[in-house]
């Protein structure tokens, strides 16, 4: 897409609910199992926040004529280890929702908690529908490759749903390929792809 500008976060309002949309749609639908209704606010409240796994300190925007089109949340391994604080009691009002995900998906995150300190861990990459198809995600791939250089890291990482074909194809199409498989969970399995660089 011409024109397309890639930017940081600037920690407004709107990049926030994008952010939340997106990280949800990437990671299909899981914090809404999590929170329930509650799950976009939370997602904005952590991504205003800084030093957290979720925070928008670690985003990039696509925007087009000052429209955002999809977002990259990318991070080295200790950022992706950091949770937002009180993390723990935002589950409070969906607890039971909670441990039944978690424990329906907890082989699932433990092998997504595994980050090495070579890596660049791409946590989620979204785009708009209306944007879709029109090589977004791929300047979105370039700029976190970028970023992964700059701060000295030859390898990028992330999980993806066996099921996401589409994302799987992406990915492969960008150098990725597959390191490993998740043992499959009641509710998921994933893959770890890899791209050295």
């Amino acid at each position: 897409m011409e024109d397309l500008v890639i930017k940081k976060a600037e920690f407004t309002r709107e990049e926030a609910e994008f952010f939340a949309w997106g990280l949800n749609e990437a990671a299909g639908g899981l914090f809404t199992h999590l929170f329930g209704k509650k799950a976009n606010r939370l997602l904005v409240k952590f991504a205003l926040q800084h030093d957290n796994c979720f925070s928008l300190d670690h985003v990039i925007f696509a925007t087009h004529n000052n429209k955002i089109l999809g977002m990259a949340s990318s991070m080295d391994y200790r950022a992706a280890r950091k949770l937002p604080k009180k993390f723990g009691l935002t589950l409070r009002g969906s607890i039971f929702r909670a441990i039944i995900v978690y424990s329906a998906l907890k082989d699932i995150f433990t092998f997504m908690s595994k980050h090495k300190e070579d890596e660049w861990y791409l946590q989620a990459i979204a785009v708009a529908p209306e944007a879709r198809r029109k090589g977004v995600s791929r300047q979105l791939l370039e700029e976190v490759e970028k970023s992964a250089q700059s701060n000295n890291l030859h390898k990028l990482a992330l999980d993806v749903e066996v099921k996401n074909t589409r994302a799987i194809n992406l990915y492969k199409s960008f150098g990725f390929f597959l390191e490993k498989t998740s043992n499959p969970s009641k509710l998921a399995q994933v893959h770890r792809m890899t791209k050295n660089f």
